[in-house]
């Protein structure tokens, strides 16, 4: 906690002193709003998007929205930033591309709001982006991980997880450590599971790891799915463990499912298995 309410107070601090091209346009009059409230030592307000689901407004309290609202309140506590009292806004984009639009530009219409964290995965961050740069909002992810969100040189654009390339060296050195040298390949058909997949396949290459078999699945695949893929691989192939870019609730799905249908080999997945749900799901002892 004390990495993020650090992280959270350089950032916003840094905003403040970015310098802007003095003309009409949309991120100096935010930046020159947030100077005044500064001045005053006001209040800053930050937009977050929290983890709800398309149509419900109440706000699902995870490890993340935790962690947002103790960095804000130990920040408060301490002064604020710059003298000024953090206060939090909370936004709901459903986990949909379509809706994660129109709630950026929602948050764009306040002009006292200077800072968002979020969205959650890598589609949305990267289309929002860009709205959130034309409106001079800083944009700070706290979970996105596709390479090309902070390649695009936007100066208002940061993230504190590691990207896909990153997780995918991290995991073919992983595999290569324990001799694990032929690597089943399932990944989810989107944005973060293509981007992961493919560098993940980069990787194995360059360390001589062989992939016997990939296979991409979508949101709507479930049980059937799952079973008939397992029951192939393990008819039709050796190989010595699995590397999954999924996401959760599936992924979990998937684990149990594979377990279920006699998979033993051991699963390595992009950083999800560290969701405090995911042995509530399907058959936890079989993992």
């Amino acid at each position: 906690m004390r990495k993020l309410k650090l992280t959270l107070f350089t950032l916003l601090t840094l905003f403040v002193f970015l310098s802007c091209s003095q003309n009409d346009n949309p991120a100096v009059v935010r930046q020159a709003t947030t100077e005044k409230l500064l001045q005053k030592r006001h209040r800053i307000k930050i937009a977050y998007i929290h983890r709800g689901s398309l149509s419900g407004d109440e706000i699902e309290e995870d490890q993340i929205v935790e962690g947002i609202k103790f960095a804000c309140e130990e920040l408060n506590a301490s002064g604020g930033v710059l003298g000024a009292t953090i206060e939090l806004i909370p936004f709901n984009d459903g986990q949909n591309l379509n809706l994660a639009k129109k709630t950026a530009y929602q948050i764009c219409s306040d002009p006292e709001i200077c800072a968002v964290i979020g969205h959650r995965t890598s589609a949305p961050s990267i289309a929002n982006s860009l709205v959130y740069h034309y409106y001079g909002l800083l944009m700070f992810s706290p979970s996105a991980t596709a390479v090309s969100l902070t390649q695009q040189g936007l100066p208002y654009v940061f993230r504190n997880f590691p990207d896909d390339n990153s997780y995918a060296k991290r995991a073919a050195q992983f595999f290569k450590k324990r001799g694990w040298n032929r690597v089943m390949l399932y990944y989810l058909d989107n944005t973060y599971g293509t981007g992961l997949a493919s560098l993940f396949e980069l990787n194995c290459s360059e360390m001589n790891i062989t992939i016997p078999d990939s296979e991409n699945y979508t949101s709507l695949d479930g049980y059937h799915e799952y079973s008939e893929l397992a029951q192939r691989w393990k008819s039709n192939y050796n190989f010595d463990a699995i590397f999954l870019a999924g996401i959760m609730m599936q992924s979990a799905e998937i684990v149990s499912i594979f377990r279920e249908n006699g998979i033993t080999q051991p699963i390595v997945d992009g950083g999800e298995f560290d969701d405090a749900d995911f042995f509530e799901i399907g058959n936890n002892n079989s993992f």
